[in-house]
C-alpha cells in the first residue's frame, strides 16, 4: 500500500543487525526533502506500518523495534532473507583452498541464491545501488574462486555449468567467457 512503508521494511530487513538512527532512515526514505519535523514523519510512517502489519498477522507489527532515537528489526521475528544467506555462504567459503562435497554444496547454494540486481523492481535509491554493486562483486568473486577450485579438480562439466549460470548474471564478463571457451575446447566441444 505504501512505497515508503515498503522501503522502510526493506531497509530494516537488509540492515537487520543494526540499530538505525531515525535521521539515517529519514534520509533514505525522503532523500533531498526538507521537513520541519523529520522524526515525527518517520514515527507516523512506522506507526502506519505497524498497523498494516498487525492486520496481516497478529503481533507482526512488533517486528519494528523502537530504540532511543532509532529503529531496528526485531531479531525475535525469524525470517529468511536470501541476500543475508548469500553473504553468509560466500563468507563461509571465501578461504576454502580445496573442494569437498560440503564446499561444493555451499558454493552452488551461494551462486544459486544470487538473482541479479538487488530490489530491481524498486526505485534505485543510492543505498540500494551501493548494496547491489557490493553483492554483484561478491557474486563474481565467489564464482571466480569456485571456478579456480573446479579447474584444479578438473571438473569440466561443473565449470561449464557455473560459467553459463554466471554469464546469465553478467553477460559481459571476459574471464567467464574465456573460462567457458577454454573448457569447451578442452572437452572437445568446439561447436
Amino acid at each position: 500500500k505504501s512505497k515508503k512503508g515498503c522501503a522502510l521494511m526493506q531497509y530494516l530487513l537488509i540492515h537487520r543487525e543494526e540499530v538505525v538512527p531515525y535521521y539515517d532512515l529519514y534520509e533514505v526514505l525522503w532523500p533531498n526533502e526538507e521537513s520541519a519535523n523529520p522524526e515525527s514523519a518517520l514515527k507516523t510512517l512506522v506507526s502506519r506500518m505497524r498497523v498494516i502489519l498487525n492486520k496481516c498477522n497478529k503481533d507482526l507489527g512488533e517486528c519494528i523495534l523502537t530504540a532511543r532515537g532509532a529503529y531496528q528489526w526485531n531479531e525475535n521475528f525469524k525470517c529468511s532473507v536470501d541476500l543475508i544467506e548469500f553473504e553468509r555462504l560466500c563468507n563461509a567459503v571465501k578461504n576454502q583452498s580445496s573442494l569437498t562435497q560440503q564446499t561444493r554444496t555451499m558454493f552452488s547454494a551461494a551462486l544459486a541464491l544470487y538473482r541479479g540486481d538487488l530490489l530491481s523492481n524498486c526505485p534505485q535509491e543510492g543505498w540500494i545501488i551501493t548494496r547491489s554493486v557490493t553483492l554483484h562483486n561478491l557474486y563474481i568473486k565467489t564464482a571466480y574462486q569456485y571456478l579456480d577450485l573446479l579447474k584444479d579438480a578438473e571438473d569440466y562439466d561443473e565449470i561449464i555449468r557455473v560459467c553459463r549460470m554466471a554469464l546469465e548474471i553478467d553477460a559481459f564478463d571476459e574471464r567467464l567467457h574465456l573460462t567457458l571457451m577454454d573448457t569447451l575446447v578442452k572437452t572437445k566441444r568446439n561447436n
